[in-house]
């Protein structure tokens, strides 16, 4: 049996809770008792499963901690090659870039401390992947790590959640229970497309105007993103519902910044006028 897969057959055995002894590792894994030593300390150093020795009943178990309740802690088969592991990395520092590098990016921060302790000699192009791979944001506004996790976690429950919205436009707050629907990059920045309950329609809201966001347990109105793409796919960020009008904008070369403009750029415009159509 290869290494790899004794350390799968371990994980398996101490999943759920349930302790082993030292014979029972040996027997089941077919391999000498030093060997089983050798594994579970590599396990527990290399990839931080918290196997612990329970000296009072002579097993080993998943240890119990607040943020573990002693069941299964990893995924089965989850085991990288050095270049699946750069991969994963590369794909992290682009997330840090498009994040901002405070959302998103700090959740996954264990799992990436992780990959680099397991590519061992190769770690050094870690580092070579965050100096070489960079992302510029534009107009990234702060946003609430807070906030997006509650968002998050009920996106995915199918929750509902209360929120304190703060309107830019009217400059007034207001607290309004929604159905979370996804989660839209745009931008630089973060929104949350849900149904609003005391609107009673389809809203988007910016991920860094939720002051306050806090989980219910009622289950959240579902949808269709046929409908969602229809109400805020056509103009994301700017224009929203299924209503269109058109204006006709009239923009003369005199006195005015696109006039100047032209100017500049030693364009004849003087006198001259141009019509552009908008959608609003």
């Amino acid at each position: 049996m290869e290494r790899t897969e004794r350390f799968h057959k371990i994980e398996n055995l101490l999943a759920n809770g349930r302790p082993a002894t030292l014979a029972d590792l040996v027997a089941q894994l077919e391999v000498s008792r030093a060997t089983v030593k050798r594994d579970v300390a590599y396990m527990r150093e290399r990839h931080k499963m918290p196997i612990v020795w329970d000296r009072d009943n002579g097993t080993y178990k998943f240890e119990k901690t607040p943020g573990n309740s002693g069941e299964r802690v990893s995924l089965t088969g989850l085991w990288f090659s050095a270049t699946e592991a750069h991969a994963l990395l590369t794909m992290h520092q682009l997330l840090v870039g498009l994040d901002g590098g405070g959302l998103i990016s700090d959740h996954v921060r264990p799992l990436i401390d992780r990959l680099e302790q397991m590519l061992g000699p190769s770690r050094a192009q870690a580092d070579q992947v965050r100096r070489r791979v960079k992302v510029l944001s534009m107009a990234a506004r702060k946003k609430s790590p807070e906030q997006f996790t509650v968002v998050a976690h009920a996106l995915v429950n199918r929750k509902r959640i209360r929120i304190q919205h703060y309107s830019r436009q009217s400059r007034t707050t207001t607290e309004r229970e929604v159905s979370p629907q996804r989660l839209v990059h745009y931008r630089d920045n973060w929104y949350l497309d849900a149904w609003c309950h005391m609107r009673r329609a389809v809203r988007s809201f910016a991920l860094d105007a939720i002051h306050a966001a806090i989980g219910l347990d009622a289950p959240a109105k579902e949808v269709a993103s046929r409908t969602l793409d229809q109400v805020l796919g056509a103009g994301y960020g700017i224009f929203a519902g299924r209503n269109i009008r058109w204006a006709k904008l009239r923009f003369k070369s005199e006195g005015c910044e696109i006039g100047r403009g032209l100017r500049k750029m030693g364009k004849r415009a003087r006198g001259r006028q141009t019509a552009n159509h908008v959608k609003v």
